[in-house]
């Protein structure tokens, strides 16, 4: 017995709604290590968290993703930060000096001078 071309193995599919077993499984397993921490109404999401990222018994790839969430708010992030410029230093002198530094370096000067910190 072979299959009928254009004809589907599964004409119904999936029912709507069902979940895959890996799925069902990690929740159950992420649902049973939070009764196990048995948590006060009070705790904040960042507590939650980090009983989530330090709990045995929840998957590898759930409490990195806890700790990666938890970093976050920790830690804030990262913003740009300009250089810091002195109110009475133009633009035109600016340019002049970091012209120097670069002829400079093309004429064999080696090393790093003050102005290349600032």
């Amino acid at each position: 017995m072979g299959w009928t071309k254009g004809i589907s193995g599964n004409p119904k599919g999936r029912p709507p709604g069902s979940r895959n077993v890996k799925t069902v499984l990690l929740a159950e397993a992420a649902d049973r290590a939070l009764k196990d921490m048995a948590l006060p109404p009070t705790t904040s999401a960042t507590e939650l968290l980090e009983r989530v990222c330090n709990a045995e018994g929840i998957p590898l790839h759930l409490r990195l993703s806890a700790a990666q969430t938890l970093v976050s708010y920790e830690k804030g992030r990262l913003a740009p930060v300009p250089p810091p410029i002195a109110d009475d230093e133009s633009l035109a002198k600016r340019m002049e000096a970091a012209q120097r530094r670069m002829a400079d370096r093309r004429n064999g000067a080696t090393g790093l001078c003050v102005e290349d910190l600032i």
